[in-house]
């Protein structure tokens, strides 16, 4: 609607009136009247603006719409791959691989006796399972609550000083024994059988990493929170298509899981291990899948502040590996992966927020171009038409606006070099 609104107004101002008079007296005076040459530049470079605003804005919504129906259409040209790789794993628990769970856990005194009874819980076997908590630097009694509760069920490391979350994990890789490897958070719940499914994403011998769905239990509690809850539905339909197609760069932290012995160590100046363990696995030739039967449960920050905190730290995190892998884009090499996913990712986590910078600044010029061509009345009419749309598809659009705030954001914080590789918890969670 929007797109036939401003197309509409470019094809009236391209044929004003006011144009036509302008152009024939310049014909008759052209030598004699510079103030209508001037006037001439005006009234074009007023006519690009706005021409350049409509081939912004349907670059972007094309980009965006088309991406899901591309991932669809290629996803069906793949063989079904359940068909052709028999499991691994059978289920019996005799014959399911030993897994190592690592917990890089900061002041987590409030959680993290909850964390570990949940994994405890789950219907993987116990003796196939290896629980590593690495304490960095806690300043509660997270580290007390761990040996006093769980003694030698849990391998408790310590680091004194915080390196980061990266080096933290790294100091727990180099002590597991499993052949899967799962990363989560300290304030992630999973249900009982997220274990056993992430662990059946490796029956194809092709797949180096899974991940899960992401389920926001306080969506209720805030706008934000549904906001939160609105970005994962679409975010985890996009990585599901994604999985299918190829491999999708977008792991969970709160669920990561990848094959021991193709990635030794994550980059310690990361701050999204998870795209940086995704990134890694891929470009050694590996899929990466997100398993729709998995799942994990974490809240949702419910205040402004910590709600961008959080979420700016992670869009900076995501668009430092986006450059640090670069090579993989348009790379032939990683097929559907290489010429279609990750090239979205470039374009969503850094192209998009310029972009919608560059439109923020063209609104204004185009509004009043809009009056001065149209009258105030018809830019009124459009303009009452676009919001009452912006008001049936307000959450949509909340949710959009707060993702490009949030991408804007990082790529400021980006530009000013800051990064801090030490993580912070939220504090409405």
């Amino acid at each position: 609607m929007i797109l036939g609104f401003l197309y509409y107004f470019c094809s009236s101002y391209c044929s004003s009136a006011k144009t036509r008079n302008v152009i024939s007296k310049i014909g008759f005076n052209f030598t004699k009247n510079l103030k209508i040459i001037i006037c001439v530049l005006f009234l074009s470079i007023q006519m690009s603006i706005s021409v350049l605003f409509v081939a912004i804005l349907f670059l972007v919504l094309v980009i965006h719409f088309a991406y899901p129906i591309l991932l669809n259409r290629l996803s069906k040209k793949r063989v079904n791959l359940k068909s052709e790789n028999k499991s691994r794993y059978s289920t019996s628990p005799i014959d399911l691989p030993n897994v190592s769970i690592v917990i890089p856990v900061y002041n987590e005194e409030r959680d993290i006796e909850r964390r570990l009874d949940n994994i405890l819980d789950s219907d993987y076997p116990k003796n196939k399972l290896e629980i590593i908590v690495i304490d960095s630097g806690s300043r509660d009694q997270t580290r007390s609550i761990v040996q006093s509760t769980f003694g030698n069920t849990i391998i408790l490391l310590t680091e004194e000083v915080r390196k980061g979350k990266a080096h933290a994990i790294n100091l727990g890789l180099q002590r597991c024994k499993g052949e899967i490897i799962i990363l989560t958070d300290g304030t992630t719940l999973y249900n009982r059988e997220t274990i056993r499914q992430l662990v059946d994403s490796f029956k194809d011998p092709k797949i180096g990493a899974a991940s899960a769905v992401y389920d926001v239990p306080n969506k209720e509690e805030s706008h934000l929170s549904d906001s939160e809850f609105k970005f994962w539905v679409h975010k985890d339909r996009i990585r599901l298509l994604e999985s299918s197609t190829h491999s999708t760069s977008w792991l969970s932290g709160e669920a990561c899981a990848f094959r021991s012995g193709i990635i030794n160590t994550v980059d310690e100046d990361t701050l999204a291990d998870d795209s940086n363990i995704a990134l890694q696995i891929i470009s050694k030739g590996f899929r990466v899948v997100v398993n729709q039967n998995a799942h994990f449960v974490e809240r949702s920050p419910t205040q402004f502040f910590d709600y961008f905190k959080i979420k700016s730290r992670r869009a900076l995190g995501g668009l430092i590996e986006t450059l640090r892998f670069k090579s993989l884009s348009f790379n032939s090499r990683y097929g559907y992966f290489g010429m279609f996913i990750f090239p979205y990712r470039i374009f969503v986590c850094l192209v998009s927020p310029i972009l919608a910078c560059v439109l923020t600044a063209l609104l204004v010029p185009v509004i009043l171009e809009a009056i001065s061509s149209l009258g105030i009345l018809a830019t009124v009419s459009i303009a009452s038409g676009v919001i009452g749309g912006a008001i049936l598809l307000r959450n949509s659009i909340t949710t959009l606006i707060y993702t490009q705030l949030i991408t804007v954001i990082a790529l400021f914080w980006l530009m000013r070099g800051k990064r801090d590789v030490r993580w912070t918890r939220s504090n409405t969670r």
